[in-house]
């Protein structure tokens, strides 16, 4: 999602990188949150990880749910249902 939010900025091209970078920062947080839970060995450490990466994901996609957010909803509901899966 993040890169088709890229795409679409960058397509309008009315857009500086000042105002884009803050939401795209936004958006890559929980992104890379979500993808180093996977390298973590302690199981409280990644569950953490996973709930703040679906919380910021679903932050992101209220925000954004008349253009990408649907992405970042279906994104959130992934890391929660991987956080349930994770074993003790």
């Amino acid at each position: 999602m993040l890169a088709v939010y890229i795409a679409v900025i960058v397509g309008e091209g009315n857009n500086s990188i000042a105002e884009v970078a803050p939401w795209a920062l936004l958006m890559t947080i929980p992104t890379v949150l979500a993808s180093l839970s996977v390298l973590v060995r302690e199981v409280r450490l990644a569950r953490g990880m996973l709930i703040g990466a679906a919380a910021l994901f679903g932050l992101v996609g209220a925000l954004g749910i008349l253009t990408i957010g649907i992405g970042f909803l279906l994104a959130a509901a992934a890391a929660v249902i991987a956080t349930t899966r994770l074993s003790s």
